[in-house]
């Protein structure tokens, strides 16, 4: 099941990440919803080829 809090966590976690790198504020959360939202696929790709979906 789905975890908004994990979820929420995690792209403030990455958006500050990115901030320090020297991205500005909307462009690192753009940035680290997308890796988020990549690493989902992949993810349940992984579990649909390993039967478990």
């Amino acid at each position: 099941m789905f975890n908004y809090d994990d979820f929420a966590v995690y792209i403030v976690k990455m958006q500050k990440a990115l901030m320090r790198q020297g991205q500005d504020r909307q462009e690192a959360f753009n940035n680290a919803l997308a890796v988020w939202s990549f690493a989902s696929l992949i993810k349940n790709q992984k579990g649909q080829s390993d039967g478990e979906n």
